[in-house]
């Protein structure tokens, strides 16, 4: 090849490189999806249970309290028989007020049947709770509300405890459509055994229909199913208050 055509050949390499990058360039780079905001409750409009519901225990003497910590404006029951978990939140069912509908996870659509030893307490609303009840971070992991929290990590407070070994720790970022969760990688090996692995993005926040508003379709459940730590009690359920956090507006 005559030196002329190697020079021809070494420019024509050099604009199809320039070409290549300038479209690359100029191509904007794929968006972070908005989360999505999600109600769930159990129950219809009617105050029956959906069908899409699945009963998975049914249990006795239960003491019930307005005031869920995971939603607000639902109750909170405790039994004997629940080995003392804290059942919440719970719904009552229109046609029965002494039998209360709980739900452990919101991206489930198996709910426990509690049956009540009286009256449950309370009136009928109540403040709506100040975080989320549940997350979802990516297509796998499931994040649920830990509202008895003690841990602290940089001054922040234990939000959710997720699957995957994950944990979000302090506050939910808000701002525009995509919300952000700091996610720490728990059974590190720091002093707080958990280990900042960044600010990820919020694909999915799950809340809970309070009692006025029922009437909400659960989505359906992801096919991950995560491991969560649930409060317990021995007695009835405590005066509401809260205490993780996160704070997050739909």
């Amino acid at each position: 090849m005559t030196p002329t055509r190697l020079a021809l050949t070494a420019l024509s390499l050099v604009l199809v490189a320039v070409g290549a990058y300038s479209v690359a360039a100029l191509t904007p780079a794929a968006a972070t999806p908005p989360t999505a905001v999600r109600t769930v409750g159990p129950l219809d409009a009617t105050g029956a249970l959906q069908s899409s519901y699945r009963i998975t225990r049914r249990i006795g003497d239960g003491t019930c309290q307005l005031g869920s910590f995971q939603v607000g404006s639902a109750y909170r029951c405790a039994s004997p028989q629940a080995r003392q978990v804290l059942l919440d939140p719970c719904w009552p069912l229109a046609a029965d007020s002494a039998t209360m509908i709980c739900q452990d996870k919101p991206w489930q659509a198996r709910v426990v049947e509690v049956h009540l030893v009286g009256t449950a307490t309370g009136g009928p609303t109540s403040r709506p709770a100040s975080a989320p009840w549940g997350l979802a971070l990516g297509r796998t992991v499931r994040c649920l509300r830990d509202v008895g929290a003690v841990l602290r990590v940089a001054g922040n407070l234990l939000a959710y405890h997720c699957s995957h070994h994950r944990d979000v720790i302090g506050p939910l970022q808000t701002t525009g459509t995509t919300w952000r969760a700091h996610v720490y990688r728990t059974g590190a090996h720091t002093a707080t055994g958990e280990k900042s692995i960044g600010w990820q993005p919020v694909t999915i926040v799950w809340r809970g229909a309070p009692i006025s508003g029922t009437g909400q379709q659960q989505s359906p459940p992801p096919a991950a199913t995560p491991t969560v730590t649930s409060s317990s009690t021995t007695s009835a359920p405590p005066a509401p208050t809260e205490t993780a956090t996160a704070t997050a507006t739909a």
